[in-house]
């Protein structure tokens, strides 16, 4: 039996409206396109076992200006936290015997009042939370790994307080079939094929500093990290110039059917043998194997 799927408002471009639904004493919601059927497929969902799809192309992304690399598996990094930190991200190891690729994860703030630096959204590690994120970045997109090695990607919910290991497993998870690592707290621009509007990046995800929305800052022209689900597999996306609004646009033009776009710009780190120049933060993000 599949979990009671979680639910918040969304604003997509579906013309169908939320369905409102209690689960884990948490809320969560999703639209009713979202909750015919089940929630994953080939547009949110990178299953492990799954066949190898047709890939968006890759010729043309690049020429468009971005790096794409197809990713085989995923593993969440972090040091912000006192139980097992992993190392900073330009300590991981690079090439034979470690990653193929190590990117930056989650905005980051800092805390002026504590001296300390929190993830935006949830952070999860071997089943295990590291944080649960700041209260606005509670309703946001993330990358979760099943057990498995299943990539999905979707949005958190819940009030300041109420993400827990059980809502996100809710939220992410199978009964056999368990949320291990997660990372949240980015800008979800594509939802199981739809393009987010404005609204929703201002109303639910809550990107609200300078004009809010596709002009917050974390979505101006700039360096960005995503990740993203074409047709069933998962792609790390680095767009090296561009504006949350035209990769939105690029990509849902090149199969992408969800994107979530994590820290970049001076905060943007990506390492890996092709020599991607971004040596930003280096607290939290994504330790990935490309698919073979």
């Amino acid at each position: 039996m599949r979990p009671v799927p979680l639910h918040l408002p969304t604003f997509t471009s579906s013309p169908a409206g939320p369905v409102e639904e209690q689960a884990q004493g948490a809320t969560v919601q999703f639209t009713s396109s979202q909750l015919a059927g089940s929630r994953w497929d080939d547009r949110n969902e990178a299953r492990a076992d799954g066949e190898r799809r047709a890939r968006p192309d890759e010729k043309r992304l690049r020429a468009l200006g971005y790096t794409v690399h197809g990713i085989g598996g995923l593993r969440v990094l972090n040091t912000l936290t006192e139980e097992q930190p992993d190392l900073p991200l330009g300590q991981q190891l690079v090439g034979p015997g470690g990653y193929d690729v190590v990117c930056s994860g989650t905005f980051i703030y800092d805390v002026r009042s504590r001296e300390t630096r929190v993830p935006a959204g949830p952070v999860m590690r071997g089943g295990h939370l590291d944080s649960r994120g700041v209260e606005k970045g509670q309703r946001r997109g993330a990358v979760a790994v099943l057990a498995d090695g299943t990539i999905r990607i979707a949005r958190t919910g819940g009030a300041s307080g109420n993400v827990t290991v059980q809502t996100l497993q809710a939220a992410f998870g199978s009964p056999d079939n368990a949320v291990m690592d997660l990372c949240g707290g980015g800008a979800l621009l594509l939802e199981r094929g739809a393009a987010i509007v404005n609204q929703d990046l201002v109303e639910v995800q809550r990107f609200e500093s300078g004009g809010g929305g596709f002009q917050a800052p974390q979505l101006r022209l700039g360096m960005h990290v995503a990740l993203g689900i074409c047709e069933g597999t998962a792609w790390l996306v680095v767009a090296h110039s561009h504006s949350g609004l035209t990769m939105q646009q690029d990509l849902h033009a090149a199969g992408f059917g969800s994107l979530v776009v994590f820290d970049g710009s001076s905060g943007g780190f990506v390492r890996d043998a092709f020599g991607t120049p971004y040596v930003g933060r280096e607290v939290q993000g994504f330790g990935i194997h490309l698919r073979a």
